[in-house]
Parts: C-alpha cells; sequence; structure tokens
C-alpha cells in the first residue's frame, strides 16, 4: 500500500511510520525537513510546505496517488501575539506578585530558544550584534549600566 503522512517524525507519528515499514508499505513523508526522523529508512521524503498551497498541489500531483493518507499535523496553529511589558512597569503595577520577576530579570539572563524554534517557528529579525547594541542603548538611555570598578 502506498501511505502518505503529513508530518511523519513527531512523536506518534514515527511509531507509525515504523509500523507501516515494517509491514512492507511504501510510505513517503511530507515535511519541512526541520525536525530528524529517528526511522532507520524504508520511506521517501517530500520537503515543503503545506501552507504554500499552490506548492503543495504542485508537489502531490507529481508524488502520484496514494492509497491513504495520514496527516499527523490536523490542525493550524495560530500565530501567537506576543507582547512586550518592561520589568519595571509590571512590578509597579504589581509590586508583590512581580517581586521575583525584577529581582530576577535586573540580570543578564540567557535563554535557549530551541523550543521556540521548533514549535513556534521562531526565527530571528535582527543580527545578534544588532540586538545587543539596542539593549546596551535602552539600558545606557536609563542610566542602569553602572561602572564595576
Amino acid at each position: 500500500m502506498r501511505v502518505l503522512i503529513i508530518g511523519g517524525t513527531g512523536l506518534i507519528s514515527t511509531a507509525i511510520t515504523r509500523c507501516l515499514i515494517a509491514r512492507g508499505d511504501a510510505v513517503t513523508l511530507y515535511n519541512r525537513g526541520q525536525t530528524d526522523a529517528d526511522i532507520p529508512g524504508g520511506y521517501n521524503t517530500i520537503t515543503g510546505n503545506r501552507k504554500d498551497y499552490a506548492a503543495f498541489e504542485a508537489q502531490m500531483a507529481e508524488a502520484g496517488s496514494f492509497d491513504a493518507v495520514i496527516d499527523m499535523i490536523g490542525f493550524v496553529q495560530p500565530e501567537p501575539e506576543l507582547i512586550h511589558i518592561p520589568t519595571d512597569f509590571l512590578f509597579e503595577v504589581a509590586p508583590k506578585a512581580a517581586e521575583w520577576c525584577k529581582e530576577n530579570f535586573q540580570y543578564n539572563n540567557i535563554f535557549d530558544n530551541t523550543a521556540a524554534k521548533a514549535d513556534l517557528n521562531f526565527r530571528y529579525t535582527i543580527p545578534f550584534i544588532d540586538g545587543v547594541q539596542r539593549i546596551v542603548a535602552c539600558l545606557d538611555a536609563r542610566d542602569r549600566i553602572h561602572d564595576k570598578d
């Protein structure tokens, strides 16, 4: 049986893919190619973005027909609306609740954004050095840079 799996590299779909390959099905995965498949082999991959409808339709026409299609990404995730609330303002309006926040975020923090890249499709919008320069300028304008000597 020819089976198309949209996705195919996630926790559940990897197990499904392995089972289909083990029973001898001809499996094709369609995904963005951003997650390495933890599958030993025996499948084809079509890399693309299902939201680019014209390209998706062309790729599917070229791939031919399938006996079954399993859509492991059966929802459209809404774009998150992110807002920035300065720590000082948060502390000002809710001092008791934001005390830990003011204490913690007065210092430099390093965050691993791997999950944001994978789950939210996070991409840098400015070069790293520009971001650092903006932060320094913002802190300097607020007299938050202190000489340690």
